[in-house]
């Protein structure tokens, strides 16, 4: 017996046209030469560096460099260092170095300080070249190369579609949480992001049964007490790192749509699971994955067989994926600084997305919508997207950042409609990127905060979920209006407001007036009285938009 399944796909309209209104008036470390910046890594940094496992770039003090972009021959060097060989490679001689590295034709382009560290993981085979003659040392390492490092000298075999879901496959093995095995799918990685994957890689579990920490313990390399001291636990065992069966399904489901396979078997797994259980697990992981792109439905058979279809092939999916990490780490590396905290990171890639992507208003003309239109393909890469690719773009970039981010489904104004609840200092909000960036009369573009970072009763007056399936969303502290002081509650206040942007001769000013009534709130009578009031003030012209639902007005003066 086969079941069917096919995820709905979601839409929303972005229909908060602007109502535009032209009017004229006449009349803890002592890091010596190290400047600690945020980085997520940085205590896990020192405690590599006083196991003897990571030595940064200064021989005469600790400078870990976590900001700094990682290249193959520093992942290669990091990764002996890791395993606790660094001796045995520096013990090399000069000629069992150039032995080791003589296939290669850019053995040249190899740093004096990393060609024994690299001969020694060529030699014994902890490394293959980049290709059968180069060994690509200044290339830029990504995440699931370095995780595929990590596994194979662990003792597992990967092979070419294992370095696809290699991240995965060390958060399974107890190396990564994971958030994290998401967090490091860069295709370029700075040092905060290796020393990540290398401390993570401690707690991993080879083939043995015993974790790396366990067999550098065995081997002497570090101190046990030292490592209890750091705060390691050197006592793991296998179970506790190998996840419940439930985890280990929803890894294998989530493995293979990244990776685009027709068919699995789940037999193994579906002890107890119903095919209504299996589909709300595959739901929860296209919501919670926005690396799968395309996927469209899927029949389950009662032996256990799970055949997957997709909207776009195989060979089109992957290279699209690769187009698409690429283009997430170029973003981040554009729009964030190290200093930057949650909000502002959140703030950047709200108004990112919003400059640089449209709504796809394929609907409005009663045209099909593309697959890419859906994804965050298609808004990050290609500008344009449904509220599904906008809600998918958010998550993955805040994946990245490991700023915890939900996509959220239900219903807006009558259509389904998807957005984000995101995590901003332990406190939960509302993110709407999609009404944050509306379709205008004009086709111009606008950049709104309408639905930055809401309330549950904020957003209910014109968005319907199911709130038992979601954090509460209470706090007003990072709403944009609120962080920002432009929220108005009485109209004496709202009329200052308008008073001093005009003597200070402002081009915008933005407000969010509680409990907006427009019978109270006459936006065209506080301007002209205002006007009046201001010296030296000849002609102006203005317009406005008003959102009636949320209260947020917008006046662009024209000077």
């Amino acid at each position: 017996m086969k079941i069917k399944n096919k995820t709905s796909r979601l839409f929303s309209i972005s229909c908060s046209i602007l109502t535009v209104i032209l009017l004229n008036i006449a009349p803890y470390f002592n890091l010596h030469a190290y400047a600690s910046q945020e980085f997520i890594y940085e205590a896990q940094a020192r405690a590599l560096y006083d196991l003897g496992l990571y030595d940064g770039v200064s021989a005469d003090s600790y400078n870990p460099d976590l900001q700094a972009t990682v290249d193959r021959e520093t992942a290669i060097a990091l990764l002996v260092k890791i395993f606790g060989d660094k001796e045995k490679a520096l013990s090399m001689t000069d000629s069992e170095a150039e032995s080791a590295l003589a296939k290669y034709s850019d053995k040249g382009d190899i740093s004096k300080w990393a060609v024994k560290f690299i001969a020694y993981a060529v030699k014994t085979g902890m490394v293959q070249g980049d290709t059968p003659t180069t060994i690509s040392p200044k290339k830029p390492i990504d995440g699931r190369s370095y995780a595929t490092m990590i596994l194979r000298n662990l003792g597992y075999t990967v092979d070419g579609q294992g370095w696809s879901v290699a991240l995965t496959t060390l958060h399974e093995k107890g190396g990564l949480t994971a958030e994290e095995s998401t967090r490091f799918m860069k295709a370029s990685l700075i040092k905060d992001d290796i020393v990540g994957i290398s401390y993570g890689s401690l707690n991993a579990v080879s083939p043995s049964g015993k974790t790396l920490l366990s067999i550098l313990i065995d081997k002497q390399v570090i101190d046990s007490d030292m490592a209890r001291m750091l705060g390691l636990n050197t006592e793991l065992s296998p179970a506790q790192e190998n996840g419940t069966e439930e985890d280990s399904l929803y890894n294998t489901i989530k493995n293979a749509l990244i990776n685009v396979a027709d068919k699995i078997d789940i037999s193994k797994y579906i002890s107890g699971l119903t095919s209504d259980g299996i589909f709300s697990l595959i739901n929860k992981i296209v919501l919670e994955t926005p690396e799968i792109l395309y996927y469209d439905s899927c029949t389950y058979s009662s032996n256990g067989i799970l055949e997957f279809r997709y909207s776009k092939d195989k060979e089109t999916a992957l290279s699209h994926l690769e187009i698409l990490e690429q283009r997430v780490d170029d973003i981040i590396r554009e729009t964030i600084k190290p200093d930057m905290t949650d909000y502002e990171k959140e703030l950047a890639i709200h108004d990112y997305i919003i400059n640089n992507a449209r709504y796809d208003t394929a609907y409005f003309n009663k045209k099909n919508i593309s697959p890419e239109s859906y994804s965050a393909y298609g808004i990050l890469v290609l500008g344009k997207g449904v509220c599904e690719g906008y809600s998918e773009a958010m998550k993955l970039i805040m994946d990245r950042l490991g700023i915890e981010c939900i996509i959220v489904t239900g219903k807006s104004r009558n259509q389904n409609h998807a957005w984000n609840i995101i995590n901003i200092e332990g406190n939960y909000y509302h993110l709407d990127l999609t009404w944050d960036d509306p379709v205008t009369n004009d086709g111009s573009d606008e950049l709104t905060y309408d639905y930055f970072n809401v309330t549950d009763l904020e957003l209910s007056k014109d968005h319907s979920w199911d709130k038992d399936q979601y954090p509460p969303c209470t706090s007003v502290k990072h709403n944009y209006y609120y962080y920002n002081g432009l929220v108005v509650d009485n109209y004496e206040d709202f009329y200052t407001r308008i008073k001093t942007a005009l003597q200070e001769k402002k081009e915008e000013i933005s407000l969010k007036i509680e409990k907006y009534d427009r019978n109270i709130y006459n936006i065209n009578s506080a301007i002209n009285s205002a006007f009046k009031e201001t010296p030296d003030l000849n002609s102006i012209s203005y317009e406005y938009s008003i959102n009636d639902t949320t209260g947020v007005l917008t006046i662009r003066f024209k000077w």
